[in-house]
């Protein structure tokens, strides 16, 4: 199980979805992990490079063991798989998002901040009328306008992206590497489900 290198907090997502004694024991594991990056910087600004390289050694090792422990916890729950998947999805979206407006124009922005805000706020109306009692023929109306503004919001950004060429090499070349890590990600798991454990000697 490969854990996302960035744009999700990982840790933060598990200890808040684990039980009392796995958080306390990650939060352990943590501590002494940020505890060793302090060391090291300390040793660093002091010009104690010994000590530094023997605390980065030591960094490694526990930092392994705290993403082992993560490993574990999310391997044996499949809402919190579900949970990290969906928080790297909308990581990943908005990075993308950023990408795109930051070459948009500000009408262009606009427009899409606007669909954003239009959208939010009709889901927020329907979940509403349907807490309320509502059936999916009564909000018909609402799910109408919020596919239209899907349709317009779409628009924009596929004219921004055909607009800009550097935009659209970029997005290409970041789908190809997502690629590359879910297959490598994959195969690592294969790799690991399938490893057999070691024998021990009497």
């Amino acid at each position: 199980l490969s854990l996302p290198k960035e744009h999700v907090s990982v840790y933060n997502v598990v200890i808040s979805n684990v039980d009392a004694a796995t958080k306390a024991s990650l939060e352990a594991k943590k501590a002494e992990v940020t505890k060793l990056k302090a060391d090291i910087k300390a040793y660093k600004d002091a010009g104690d490079n010994t000590s530094a390289k023997a605390s980065a050694k030591t960094l490694r090792s526990k930092q392994r063991d705290l993403d082992k422990n993560l490993r574990a916890a999310i391997k044996s729950d499949v809402s919190l798989q579900g949970t990290i998947a969906a928080e790297k999805r909308t990581a990943k979206a908005k990075q993308t998002m950023n990408k795109i407006l930051a070459v948009a124009t500000s009408t262009q922005s606009s427009t899409i901040e606007s669909n954003k805000t239009s959208m939010a706020s009709i889901l927020l109306d329907i979940k509403t009328a349907r807490q309320a009692g509502a059936t999916k023929a009564d909000t018909k109306s609402l799910n109408d306008q919020l596919k239209a503004l899907h349709i317009q919001q779409k628009a924009t950004i596929k004219e921004i992206i055909d607009s800009n060429a550097d935009l659209k090499a970029t997005l290409k070349a970041d789908a190809k590497k997502q690629a590359r890590k879910a297959a490598k990600g994959k195969r690592n798991n294969k790799s690991r489900n399938t490893k057999q454990p070691r024998s021990q000697s009497s």
